[in-house]
């Protein structure tokens, strides 16, 4: 949000169950230690990483 602050998800999935964790960012520090995936993806959110701005591109035709 306009504070730097947010919930950062991340799901992990097994063939029998998942798990999703969820952590807090507030003024742009997280709470609890973040992966480097999750770290990423908060960089990105704040403007801060490669293609922030930018919106995903579509998926690669599977063939």
């Amino acid at each position: 949000d306009h504070r730097r602050s947010g919930v950062v998800l991340s799901s992990i999935h097994h063939r029998e169950q998942a798990r999703l964790y969820a952590k807090q960012v507030r003024d742009g520090e997280a709470e609890l230690e973040l992966s480097p995936e999750e770290t990423e993806a908060v960089q990105r959110a704040l403007g801060g990483g490669d293609g922030a701005a930018q919106a995903p591109g579509p998926a690669p035709p599977s063939g």
